[in-house]
């Protein structure tokens, strides 16, 4: 019977802190096994913690929008692609901020990025929304991996963005064809 009890008191405790502290965001999907990312919640931005096989260490605070609570870690971030000693192509998503009316309660934003890493220090050179509760937007996911298209050949990436949008924040109902060049910079193309 103690032991019963002790058992249950254990895994109360385990999924207490699990629900109080969910830790870092694990890089969950990554098509080049040489990177992993790992974030962290600084004053409305995220640090953004990114390890290359090898050793090399990028570490940059990437902005966020009014529509994620300032003081939230990133729930997923996936790495979309990277070109070696250029640049890593990242998605970050978050918890959208809850709105008074119940609107967005379990809604998702997203950012898609480009980080170069050509220089000294890293740069975002690329912040396009890619899912928003609030913006209305979101990836087409029955185009490419989920909405995304990596081709690494030609360092160029497709992305499918449906839904209303907000003109200046996002675009969507288009394709977006970006070709990150040497620098690793986009080029609309």
């Amino acid at each position: 019977m103690e032991y019963v009890m002790l058992r249950r008191f254990l895994i109360n405790i385990i999924f207490f802190v699990c629900l109080v502290y969910p830790g870092q965001a694990q890089d969950t999907k990554t098509p080049h096994p040489d990177v992993t990312v790992r974030t962290r919640a600084a004053n409305s931005k995220t640090r953004l913690d990114i390890r290359i096989k090898g050793g090399k260490r990028y570490v940059i605070l990437a902005k966020r929008d009014s529509n994620v609570l300032s003081s939230d870690d990133a729930q997923r971030v996936k790495v979309v692609g990277y070109i070696k000693d250029t640049a890593v192509i990242l998605q970050d998503t978050y918890r959208s901020k809850p709105n008074g009316t119940y609107y967005c309660q379990a809604g998702e934003e997203q950012f898609l990025r480009i980080i170069s890493v050509k220089g000294a220090r890293p740069v975002e050179t690329l912040r396009l929304k890619t899912n928003s509760c609030y913006d209305s937007v979101e990836l087409d996911m029955e185009e490419g991996d989920e909405g995304i298209e990596w081709i690494p050949e030609s360092s160029t990436m497709r992305v499918h963005l449906i839904g209303v949008g907000v003109p200046g924040r996002s675009e969507p109902g288009r394709l977006r064809t970006i070709r990150i060049d040497s620098e690793g910079r986009p080029i609309e193309q």
